[in-house]
């Protein structure tokens, strides 16, 4: 019961954060600072040598996400910036930003990557909660399994995240 109404609420908060960087994926950006994002991009892309490397940097990201205010202020930040980079995709290679923000939903690890963050952002919120509602031992145990299965979600989207950029990159020297 407490597992299903808490994934619920992840949902919530997974909708919300997904809303930011949709939105945020249609901001204007002038184009010299979209080159320069895309290029930042493409350099960390290309820096990726294994899935623990994505791992490594979501898993960070989330956990901060589960740290109650602080979290919630950076989790929204990060969100932020994600949809700035894929705006700045969108300026330097015509493509829609909204065809660039489904990318990741439909390729099934971005799906899993927000609703990991959704879980760990709403157990942040939840931690807060129970130390205002002094019940944070109570609760600590639940925040606990909620955190690590926000983490194993995004170790499986990281996976499948890996396997993509590696297809891709090999598609791409096939062709050239």
């Amino acid at each position: 019961m407490w597992v299903t109404i808490r994934l619920k609420w992840a949902a919530i908060s997974t909708a919300i954060l997904y809303a930011i960087f949709a939105v945020t994926a249609h901001e204007p950006l002038d184009r010299d600072v979209a080159q320069r994002m895309a290029d930042e991009l493409t350099s960390i892309a290309v820096s990726i040598d294994s899935p623990l490397t994505i791992f490594a940097n979501n898993a960070a990201i989330a956990l901060l996400m589960s740290v109650p205010l602080i979290g919630t202020a950076a989790g929204i930040y990060v969100i932020y910036n994600t949809g700035l980079y894929v705006s700045a995709i969108a300026i330097t290679t015509g493509v829609p930003p909204i065809a660039l923000a489904l990318v990741p939903i439909l390729a099934i690890y971005g799906a899993l990557e927000f609703f990991a963050y959704g879980i760990c952002f709403n157990e942040g919120i939840r931690i807060l909660l129970s130390v205002i509602k002094r019940e944070l031992k109570s609760q600590i145990r639940l925040v606990a399994y909620m955190i690590g299965l926000g983490v194993l979600v995004l170790f499986v989207a990281a996976l499948l995240e890996f396997l993509i950029l590696e297809s891709v990159q090999t598609l791409t020297m096939i062709r050239t």
